[in-house]
């Protein structure tokens, strides 16, 4: 988990080179709903509100991937 007192805007190109996400990736993240802000035609993004919505949606297809195992087992 990422430990800020302040944090600030970060740009698209730390988001990737922090989390190591290749930019075909990060783009379909974006496109996905991963938080940001525009400013103009640049994005901004908290690293700390990336991680949590990762971290969320991983838990979401975790659960959707049970679901449907067990439902191939009925």
């Amino acid at each position: 988990m990422i430990e800020t007192k302040n944090e600030g805007y970060v740009s698209s190109t730390v988001v990737k080179n922090y989390f190591s996400i290749p930019k075909s990736t990060f783009e379909m993240l974006v496109k996905q709903g991963m938080p940001h802000i525009r400013i103009g035609a640049v994005r901004r993004f908290r690293l700390l509100e990336v991680e949590s919505w990762l971290v969320a949606r991983g838990d979401e297809m975790k659960q959707q991937r049970e679901q449907r195992y067990a439902t191939q087992k009925l």
